[in-house]
């Protein structure tokens, strides 16, 4: 059990960081083309936006379970675990605060016919929040995805 564990771990962790990097990529790349008017950028972003954060938080999630509950894998130290799972608590915690204040306004915001400097700022922070929780998960993704020492090797199909 440690093992896949341990495997779902890493890979959310992983996942996470090529997602949103994707996501990010794509959308900037979309707004950046001028094919769209404001209008429907702002409901492109509306529409996306949401499964961004939904993803987020449940790969997020499922990387803290699995660094806590791989702490007794042989492969891994239970700091490591801990380590990775105080990162991961932080990131949910950064991402709960991006969600609640700052993208929910930034939503009601973008209803409006006209977007205020209140609106820029508001974006501005989230871009910084977002900036600061992907360099945490890929502390914790190089931390979890770093090979331990030789002799805590394991078969990857022992429980």
């Amino acid at each position: 059990m440690s093992n896949f564990c341990l495997a779902l771990c890493r890979f959310c962790l992983s996942a996470w960081l090529g997602a949103a990097a994707l996501f990010v990529t794509a959308g900037v790349a979309e707004i950046q083309s001028n094919k769209f008017d404001s209008a429907t950028v702002n409901d492109l972003v509306a529409a996306r936006f949401p499964h961004y954060y939904n993803f987020g938080f449940s790969l997020v999630i499922l990387a803290l379970v699995g660094s806590v509950l791989a702490r007794k894998n042989p492969a891994w130290s239970e700091k490591r675990s801990s380590g990775v799972a105080c990162i991961m608590l932080f990131v949910f915690m950064l991402m709960l605060v991006d969600y609640m204040t700052v993208f929910l306004p930034l939503l009601k915001m973008m209803s409006k016919p006209t977007l205020s400097g209140d609106f820029y700022e508001s974006h501005q922070a989230s871009k910084y929040l977002n900036l600061v929780e992907l360099n945490f998960v890929f502390i914790a993704a190089w931390v979890a995805c770093w090979p331990g020492p030789k002799n805590r090797s394991v078969d990857p199909f022992e429980s």
